[in-house]
């Protein structure tokens, strides 16, 4: 057998398998699949029932029924900006196959926002804020870490430690053209992570995170594709699979890291549409450019090279390539008063 039919075979093999695993999902779930197509991560399904979202959950059982809860106290209180899970003919929000835990959910028809529409951002940092203000009073499960807040000085001294780690390995030892280049600039890397610890320590952080009223259910990755601009005109969150209890800060500065550009006058744009539906404190807002500092996405890419041998140059030259303008973004929001970015509408905004 030659090398090209092998090849066949084994792809073959692939579709196979996850055509018996959406098969035995339909079957759990009383419906019958018409189309099938994979998009990224998720399978978008044409069934009896619409157009679903298939999706395999890579965490425990224990976590999605965290996030099954979450949407569940969502949908509770008449919030439709986002979906809830199916649940299967025998009420579980999840299906266990061989391959792993699935969920399925309605798909939501539309697109991904363009971060460059202020229309777009507005409405987006507006409903991040409603639901946040809607999960405050969620009873999180306790047997699941998620219900508990990360200590992000705990979190970031380890990233810090790893990537001090990872500089020594690749000085140390032939690692090619990444190790190299890693090499060169993980001492920009480590300095700009010791730059968002201190100020965190100099906002007060290990205080401001006991405080209750601070805290809710934050999504975690408030991306483009998990912001869909529906064919209705509303903006809907998906892909709950990483939400966990936290700051509520810790969100909006996900959506400045992701959506900002590096943009000041985009990142006070999105602070101030976030509050017309969720105020923040001076205290909070200051929390901010300690959030920003950290180079996540280099700690990312030199975490996979090093931990899982996952050769990835381009995410690395683009992490460089951000570090600068990174450090500068910072060093103008920490400039700006958190007093005077914070902001009390007449009216709070509820879609």
């Amino acid at each position: 057998m030659g090398r090209r039919e092998k090849r066949r075979r084994s792809g073959f093999r692939r579709v196979l398998n996850q055509y018996g695993v959406l098969q035995s999902i339909a079957d759990a779930y009383d419906l019958r699949i018409l189309h099938a197509e994979r998009r990224r991560r998720v399978f978008r399904v044409n069934t009896s029932q619409g157009w679903k979202k298939i999706k395999q959950f890579k965490y425990s059982q224990a976590e999605l029924a965290y996030v099954h809860g979450v949407l569940e106290h969502l949908a509770g209180k008449g919030w439709r900006r986002t979906v809830p899970l199916n649940l299967t003919r025998d009420g579980l929000p999840y299906v266990e196959t061989p391959e792993g835990l699935f969920y399925m959910s309605a798909w939501i028809q539309g697109e991904e926002i363009n971060s460059e529409d202020p229309f777009h951002l507005e409405m987006a940092a507006k409903v991040i804020g409603e639901m946040h203000r809607l999960l405050q009073d969620y009873k999180a499960p306790e047997n699941c870490q998620r219900s508990f807040p990360t200590h992000w000085q705990a979190k970031y001294t380890g990233q810090a430690e790893d990537l001090e780690r990872y500089r020594q390995q690749a000085e140390g030892a032939r690692k090619g053209k990444f190790g190299r280049r890693f090499w060169k600039v993980a001492d920009d890397f480590i300095r700009l992570m010791g730059i968002g610890l201190q100020l965190l320590d100099e906002a007060g952080y290990g205080q401001l995170s006991q405080v209750s009223d601070f805290v809710t259910v934050c999504h975690t990755s408030p991306t483009t594709g998990n912001l869909i601009l529906g064919s209705d005109g509303k903006i809907y969150i998906i892909d709950f699979d990483n939400a966990r209890t936290d700051l509520r800060i810790y969100d909006l500065g996900k959506m400045l890291l992701r959506h900002s550009g590096w943009d000041v006058d985009k990142a006070v744009f999105i602070i101030r549409s976030y509050q017309e539906a969720n105020p923040l404190t001076r205290e909070e807002i200051s929390l901010l450019p300690g959030l920003c500092a950290f180079p996540t996405k280099g700690w990312q890419v030199a975490r996979s090279f090093f931990e899982e041998g996952k050769v990835h140059m381009g995410r690395l030259e683009k992490a460089i390539g951000e570090l600068a303008r990174q450090e500068a973004f910072v060093k103008a929001l920490a400039q700006i008063s958190p007093t005077d970015l914070c902001y009390q509408p007449e009216q709070l905004f509820q879609t």
